[in-house]
């Protein structure tokens, strides 16, 4: 109550975890409605008190709030998406980032970080960077987007940078890949010295319009796969990998936490693998060998090593 009834910098300072905690249901009760006076700005303690009606309560005033520049209406949908896994309300956290005052675009782009990461969020990112005239919004964003990626900052601004990686099922070609832009070349592998080959896979699709590959890379925070349309470290828990067949065809899509990273459609794979021997679907086709992997917990530690850049 002290804290509620507070002014100036001392209500600036806002509330601690231990203000809320050893309160009794009416105590509780009757603090939660003081909050929900204060919303936006209280949304991370009214849902610390009781989220399943700290959620009835945001969806009503997020619809009061939406389109109001001035409103700090990020706060509350960054607590809604936390609490409810509901990614609609990330996406409405991009859709109104436009709309907000100069010196609140920074505060939003870092609210909008702190959301799941997904390609939504990876391309909101990317597009503040190459559009927005805010320095301090742009900055934010670099560095949102470096920690998404799990890329060093250093790395996320050096174009020109490029790693090589083998194919799955044969010896003679190598993946030439910027990762920052994710263009890339077929190359022999004899251009590359054998110390410059970084240790990962990767898997071409050539019936698909350009060179649409998937690509994965061991690094120092463990597994990255890498495709055209942007980068996802896999996660033990979170990860999963759907492959479906009809017989001709096969579809292959990546999901994490119920959001698709990556799915493509490929003609079923033949031939004896990368060994005489190695006959079996494991053998062959990498997105089913990458299916079979994911959620064995030696694979994040195998791939995680220091990337080799080509010099």
């Amino acid at each position: 109550m002290e804290q509620y009834q507070a002014t100036g910098s001392v209500k600036a300072d806002g509330y601690s975890r231990d203000v809320f905690e050893g309160l009794d249901a009416d105590e509780k009760a009757r603090v939660f409605d003081l909050l929900t006076t204060e919303l936006p700005f209280s949304a991370e303690w009214l849902f610390f008190l009781d989220a399943e009606k700290a959620l009835i309560a945001a969806r009503d005033e997020e619809q009061k709030l939406r389109g109001n520049g001035y409103e700090s209406v990020y706060m509350l949908q960054e607590q809604m998406v936390k609490y409810s896994g509901d990614l609609l309300y990330q996406r409405h956290m991009i859709e109104d980032y436009s709309g907000y005052i100069s010196n609140l675009k920074p505060l939003v782009v870092d609210s909008i970080g702190r959301t799941p990461v997904n390609p939504a969020m990876v391309d909101f990112l990317r597009q503040v960077i190459l559009t927005e005239a805010n320095p301090s919004a742009v900055a934010r964003a670099e560095r949102r987007l470096s920690a998404a990626l799990n890329t060093p900052r250093k790395v996320a601004r050096m174009s020109g940078k490029f790693v090589a990686v083998s194919q799955f099922d044969g010896a003679a070609n190598l993946l030439k890949m910027d990762l920052v832009s994710r263009t890339g070349d077929i190359v022999p592998a004899d251009a590359v010295a054998e110390d410059d080959v970084a240790f990962g896979l990767f898997e071409i699709e050539k019936s698909a319009p350009g060179l649409h590959y998937l690509a994965l890379l061991a690094t120092p925070d463990g597994p990255l796969l890498v495709f055209k349309d942007g980068q996802y470290h896999p996660h033990l828990e979170r990860t999963r990998i759907e492959i479906t067949d009809d017989g001709k065809c096969s579809h292959i899509r990546i999901v994490d936490d119920g959001d698709i990273v990556f799915e493509v459609s490929y003609e079923d794979k033949f031939g004896t693998g990368l060994h005489p021997y190695n006959r079996t679907r494991e053998d062959i086709d990498f997105y089913y060998w990458l299916s079979r992997k994911i959620n064995d917990p030696k694979f994040y530690t195998t791939f995680t090593k220091d990337i080799a850049y080509i010099d």
